[in-house]
């Protein structure tokens, strides 16, 4: 599943929910993460010729240059 972080959409059980609200929610953050994926289109920008191969995880780069958004920022305490 895509940007389902692990621990996350379980129950008492240990298991992952499959009622019907969590499902809808997690093909909600699914849709939202395909949706940014296909707009970021890296795979659009050419590769050196150097790379064999390459892999995109756009919602964790976007994660990441959020982290250091937020860590740059100065406290308004």
């Amino acid at each position: 599943m895509v940007g389902i972080p692990m621990g996350q959409m379980r129950g008492w059980y240990k298991d992952y929910e499959f009622s019907r609200r969590p499902m809808r929610e997690r093909w909600a953050k699914d849709r939202s993460d395909t949706q940014l994926t296909l707009a970021a289109s890296p795979w659009l920008k050419p590769a050196p010729p150097e790379v064999g191969a390459r892999t995109f995880d756009v919602t964790r780069d976007l994660r990441d240059a959020n982290t250091a958004v937020h860590r740059a920022q100065p406290d308004s305490e």
